[in-house]
């Protein structure tokens, strides 16, 4: 004989009896069971708790109500607290966002400056090398000047 699978054994506490017992809504349950809270666990679509450890926390103080709120009450404060958190959420993102900016444009300022000194320090050189070009054809003129002295020279006493 099988045991009806919508039956929970005595060990193990549904959705609906732990929010009954710590006075909040089911939603929150599930939020502690995906925090595995209770000794949570997921049998089929629906979660169970353990139900010693619902005691032992029962025992350790946390706080109950004898009756439950009304959930729009709860679900709207809980909606609330979820949406202001989604706020701050999106500002976290866009300051980060923001941030990565900044950070990116010091990185390429900070490029653009290694850049300049490298241009300034090519251009240095390529002035010394134009300056020191200049005094290489001044010198080759020079010599091409005093070879060309000497030649006329050399034709000068060969023809004699």
């Amino acid at each position: 004989m099988s045991a009806d699978p919508t039956q929970i054994d005595e060990t193990r506490l549904s959705s609906a009896q732990l929010a009954a017992r710590l006075g909040v809504t089911e939603g929150r349950v599930r939020q502690l069971a995906r925090a595995g809270e209770y000794g949570a666990r997921k049998d089929g679509r629906s979660w169970t708790f353990d139900g010693s450890a619902v005691g032992l926390s029962l025992d350790a103080s946390i706080p109950t109500r004898m009756t439950p709120p009304p959930a729009d009450v709860v679900t709207g404060s809980e909606e609330r607290e979820l949406d202001a958190l989604r706020w701050q959420q999106q500002l976290l993102l866009a300051e980060n966002a923001a941030q990565a900016r900044e950070l990116e444009a010091v990185r390429l300022k900070g490029e653009l400056t290694l850049l300049g000194a490298e241009l300034e320090q090519r251009d240095q050189a390529i002035a010394v090398l134009q300056a020191k070009n200049a005094e290489l054809r001044a010198q080759l003129l020079g010599t091409l000047s005093a070879v060309d002295a000497m030649r006329v020279g050399i034709e000068a006493s060969v023809g004699e």
